[in-house]
């Protein structure tokens, strides 16, 4: 979803400062309502932290795995966002089962085919894919594990 708010994208500044800030502010919000709730609190911080942090650190145009400083810190960025989104996952897969195993393996497969280069064009559709995952599983966790404090 990053190549959206791409730098030079025709809608940067829109994705970038109506988007990407703005659910990532919601997403501190959650991340500091549910702190009872440690891994909903850490999903929704770390998810917070890749959402604040591409609004403000575009991604060069292509989506490089080597790029400019704003592409570098993007990827270091996305990086603590997803790894933190896995421990997060972590809290509760041991006794939640084969689902939240499989969605730990859908984050590394992500962070695998980021670079391989033969794999660009369906980048992007599985980013969206672990996104969405990533979101539910937010939603179950607060839903199954606790009251927002």
């Amino acid at each position: 979803i990053s190549e959206l708010g791409a730098r030079g994208a025709i809608h940067e500044k829109f994705v970038a400062y109506g988007i990407f800030f703005p659910v990532g502010l919601a997403l501190a919000t959650v991340a500091f309502y549910t702190r009872s709730n440690e891994a909903a609190a850490m999903l929704a911080g770390v998810l917070a932290v890749g959402y604040i942090g591409s609004a403000f650190f575009p991604i060069d145009p292509d989506a490089p795995a080597i790029g400019s400083l704003s592409n570098t810190i993007h990827g270091l960025i996305g990086g603590i966002q997803y790894i933190g989104a896995i421990a997060a996952i972590e809290i509760h897969a041991r006794d939640l089962g084969f689902p939240f195993t499989l969605a730990k393996f859908a984050i590394i497969g992500f962070l695998v085919i980021h670079y391989i280069p033969y794999l660009r064009e369906v980048r992007g559709i599985y980013q969206r894919f672990v996104e969405t995952g990533l979101f539910g599983i937010l939603i179950f966790f607060i839903v199954a594990f606790g009251p927002v404090t």
